[in-house]
């Protein structure tokens, strides 16, 4: 199998990552590491949940967080753990 430039069988990829991401709670980011194996099924390798990061596709000149960035950005202006310190009447 040759690489075209393109994420081979992406579709059963999003299947997998929606099944994992589905069955764990009370996170709000989290990356998942595939493998496509020989019989060109992908295997999760690790999820992780903690110490992300969004430097990768930053880089890469993509918004990471695309069309919901304005969304994200305004929750965490109303909703960021600092702000109940201060906020403690």
């Amino acid at each position: 199998m040759s690489f075209l430039n393109r994420i081979p069988f992406f579709s059963e990829l999003i299947e997998s990552s929606i099944n994992i991401s589905s069955q764990i709670f009370y996170t709000r980011l989290m990356s998942l590491d595939f493998s496509l194996d020989i019989n060109r099924t992908w295997r999760p390798i690790e999820v992780n949940l903690f110490d992300n990061t969004i430097y990768f596709a930053q880089n890469a000149g993509v918004p990471f967080l695309g069309v919901f960035t304005d969304e994200v950005v305004e929750y965490c202006k109303k909703n960021h753990w600092a702000l109940f310190l201060t906020n403690r009447g």
